[in-house]
């Protein structure tokens, strides 16, 4: 079981045959589960159970059923109400294994008892991300004692800077440059052409426009952006600098917005988390460049927007995070159990 933003359900690369349940938050707001205006919660579906044998995409752990719930909005966000009455959907549904992929710095005393509760009486696992933050901090529900906290690494093994590492991590999973099933709602536009973009987990959703400014590699604060009167849009051709470094030093120099792209073979375009309040979209090189042309032309009062439609489309992106190494146990988990069904979750 999922509690995340949703789900894609007519994602070609995704099952059809799964099963959810809506959510209806404190304000009486219903949230579809067939639907991922975010994309995260289909990205975490994929690493789980994206199609094989089907010549596209990605390819999952393997066949396993899936139940999806809502405990995020489409902004991922949520309160813990929303998420435990996800949890209790899970429960109900006879899911043995949940996908927490989300936490907080807190946890109140209902939610520490209804995870004793699930573990301990119902027989369920429950597994959760330890957190990005890339210190020995406490996130919950990681760090309730019954829950397995998950942080994670790169490809080759090595710790993940990002990930937290507190006392309660149990379990370290791939968790950088993981490329899985998402959906889009974002595009770049100009007077000259329009580019479907990738989103950066963590920037704010919310169409954006302003002149774009030349911010180059994005190692220092872009005072460019504000000298535009109400702000600008940064262009950055990213080359060594962290991503969060690069959109921290757009926002700190009046941008409200930012257009990533890489400008140096080296560069590591699969860092796609940066909690900022702007909204941040990495496009490919050849349009980066492109949009470096309309500059140098001196047409520097383009403008760019960060577009939504009503529908998502159905696409692929690299995420990295304690959020994707979650899925990668609670896969090796069911699949595990399917194979001894004769054991417990202990």
């Amino acid at each position: 079981c999922i509690i995340d933003t949703g789900y894609a359900i007519d994602h070609p690369d995704l099952p059809s045959d799964v099963t959810g349940d809506n959510a209806i938050n404190k304000f009486e707001e219903v949230w579809d589960w067939k639907i991922d205006f975010n994309g995260h919660g289909t990205h975490i579906a994929g690493i789980i159970a994206a199609l094989g044998n089907n010549d596209i995409g990605v390819v999952g752990a393997g066949d396993i059923p899936l139940h999806i719930t809502r405990g995020l909005d489409d902004q991922s966000r949520g309160f813990e109400s929303d998420v435990i009455d996800a949890v209790k959907q899970c429960v109900a549904a006879g899911a043995k294994v949940i996908n927490v992929s989300l936490g907080s710095a807190a946890m109140s005393q209902t939610s520490n008892d209804l995870y004793t509760k699930v573990v301990n009486e119902d027989g369920v696992i429950v597994v959760a991300a330890a957190g990005n933050k890339g210190s020995k901090v406490h996130e919950y529900p990681a760090s309730h004692p019954d829950v397995i906290s998950v942080s994670a690494v790169y490809e080759w093994g090595k710790y993940w800077e990002g990930s937290n590492y507190s006392d309660q991590v149990e379990l370290a999973a791939p968790g950088h440059s993981i490329l899985s099933t998402t959906t889009t709602l974002t595009a770049v536009h100009t007077s000259d052409f329009s580019y479907a973009a990738v989103q950066v987990t963590g920037s704010r959703s919310r169409e954006q426009r302003g002149a774009l400014v030349d911010c180059g590699p994005g190692n220092r604060v872009c005072s460019a952006a504000q000298n535009t009167g109400r702000g600008g849009i940064c262009l950055m051709s990213r080359d060594q600098t962290h991503l969060r470094r690069m959109v921290y030093n757009c926002a700190a120099g009046g941008g409200k917005g930012a257009i990533i792209f890489d400008a140096s073979p080296n560069s590591d375009s699969s860092s796609s988390y940066a909690r900022v309040n702007i909204p941040v979209v990495i496009v490919p090189t050849d349009v980066g460049i492109k949009l470096q042309g309309l500059l140098k032309d001196g047409n520097d009062k383009v403008s760019i927007g960060f577009h939504t439609s009503d529908q998502p489309e159905h696409s692929y992106a690299v995420y990295e995070g304690t959020s994707m190494a979650v899925p990668h146990v609670v896969a090796a988990a069911a699949l595990l159990w399917s194979h001894f069904p004769e054991c417990n979750n202990h």
